[in-house]
């Protein structure tokens, strides 16, 4: 039966590339996180002894779809059969202002720093400060699954915040300068720093999640840049040259492992189709032995929501760790694809619809970009974009954009790059633009 998933998915997946052209659309990418999922467990078939059943088909099939449609019809029908003449705008560039940036940087150096202080005192002093990895093992590890309470203060969580709006900022310059402008970037060294500040910081939570968001953001921020200066159809030279980047991305994930205190010490193969493939044999043994719903709202699919709303005594609070399980005596994990939160609190209904919410969010915002002609405006949509998009590459391994995403952490990092932008970014009126399609 697994077969027969992965080759309903490899049909889904190339009648979105015939209708969307594009690698890195939202469908696109849905059908991508789950191929690679599924080939992954297919590498781990009798390691698990992998069977799914049919429910597990029909409902992995029935989430794809209740994806791809409507993003189909969003993408590609017209509302409004009115062409509407639009006056040519004019034509703005931007620039850094460096003493703001250096600043920026400097507050993102504080912040690895003092973050990386209250990591060690949290786990209770200062005694194993050379061995990173013990350290950054037990921080996770008794913060995500045991009773140690971290003793981050909220200001330093604060400084993590503006260190990641300053390095996505960072990363749309060198392409904007590389790309679009095809000039000297006389903040190159200052962008490199900003970024490499970040993934060192990134790294301190004991987790590689917010470096790979990082990596697959700027997948696709090089991606569609490219493609709207080109404006190439899918070629195989393209498709190679991202296939090799994606490949290195894995290779980074997996071999940073030691240095965020995993101990796992599996060959490459093994380590990732273990990590990326485990969710669809997860889902299901949860499909196969459920667990009882306790009747909160959303649990587990509106966690950051219900932990705000618990803070004010309106919900009880909880922490948002899934059951680990086993298989063939084998402990796989605790991640069952974004479709068991979904099917969880609200059935095969909210897979549906939630699923369709979550395309048509990200189909209008993708649509937007690509419609947008003017490529020289600093694109504060774009670099949000980018930075959120993350969400689909990991729908395969657990949903991001209902249970975290949708946060009042993610508003307060809008309000910070709001104050960011008016600080560091200064856009002005040139005589003479291009426009690219």
């Amino acid at each position: 039966m697994i077969y027969f998933l992965l080759f309903v998915i490899i049909i889904i997946f190339l009648v979105v590339l015939v209708n969307d052209k594009n690698l890195f659309s939202p469908s696109s990418i849905i059908c991508e996180s789950y191929i690679l999922a599924v080939l992954c467990a297919i590498i781990n078939i009798d390691k698990w002894n992998v069977n799914i059943s049919i429910k597990t088909f029909q409902i992995i099939i029935v989430g794809i779809l209740s994806f791809v449609v409507p993003s189909f019809f969003v993408l590609h029908c017209r509302f409004s059969k009115r062409n509407i003449e639009r006056k040519k705008s004019e034509n703005y560039n931007y620039c850094i202002n460096k003493q703001i940036y250096l600043i920026l940087i400097f507050l993102q150096f504080v912040a690895l720093i003092l973050y990386l202080y209250y990591v060690i005192k949290t786990i209770g002093g200062i005694g194993n400060i050379f061995k990173l990895s013990e350290i950054l093992h037990d921080y996770r590890e008794g913060t995500s699954y045991g009773d140690l309470e971290s003793m981050i203060p909220t200001y330093v969580n604060q400084l993590v915040k503006i260190s990641q709006v300053v390095s996505y900022i960072s990363l749309y310059n060198v392409f904007y300068t590389k790309m679009i402008e095809k000039k000297r970037n006389d903040c190159l060294f200052l962008n490199a720093v900003s970024i490499a500040l970040f993934i060192a910081l990134s790294l301190l939570s004991g987790g590689r999640y917010k470096m790979i968001a990082f990596f697959l953001a700027a997948l696709v921020m090089g991606y569609t840049i490219l493609k709207k200066l080109t404006n190439q159809s899918i070629n195989i030279k393209n498709i190679l040259k991202i296939f090799l980047l994606i490949i290195a991305i894995v290779l980074c994930f997996s071999k940073t492992r030691t240095l965020v205190g995993r101990t796992n010490d599996d060959d490459f193969v093994s380590y990732v189709s273990s990590y990326f493939g485990g969710s669809i044999q997860l889902l299901d043994l949860y499909l196969e032995n459920p667990i009882e719903n306790d009747g909160i709202f959303g649990k587990e699919s509106f966690y950051a929501l219900n932990n705000t709303l618990a803070k004010f005594g309106i919900m009880p609070k909880y922490r948002m760790h899934l059951e680990f399980r086993s298989s063939n005596g084998v402990v796989i994990g605790n991640v069952y694809t974004a479709f068991r939160c979904f099917y969880h609190d609200f059935g095969i209904t909210g897979v549906v619809l939630l699923q369709a919410l979550l395309a048509i969010i990200w189909t209008c915002w993708y649509k937007k970009i690509i419609k947008q002609k003017d490529m020289s405006k600093f694109n504060s949509s774009f670099i949000f974009y980018c930075m959120f998009i993350n969400c689909l590459f990991f729908s395969s391994y657990r949903d991001n954009f209902f249970s975290s995403t949708m946060s009042v952490a993610t508003i307060t990092m809008v309000l910070y790059f709001v104050i960011i932008k008016k600080l560091l970014i200064k856009e002005y009126k040139v005589s003479e633009g291009k426009n690219y399609e």
